[in-house]
């Protein structure tokens, strides 16, 4: 897990979008509404931080 966390961070980190780190980490089901939202904004910006995402779920 400790790779995939950073490999998240890497992706993160080359957003323009940042204080994204507990909105990436949490699980799906942890967040509230309008966390949600923002995160599916956040993935839908970059491809790669969305295959990133879709890692750490699987």
């Amino acid at each position: 897990m400790k790779q995939v966390y950073g490999a998240l961070d890497e992706e993160r980190c080359e957003e323009t979008v940042k204080r994204s780190k507990k909105l990436i980490w949490k699980s799906l089901y942890k967040l509230n509404e309008d966390e949600k939202e923002k995160a599916v904004k956040l993935l839908l910006i970059d491809p790669c931080l969305e295959e990133a995402y879709q890692l750490k779920i699987s």
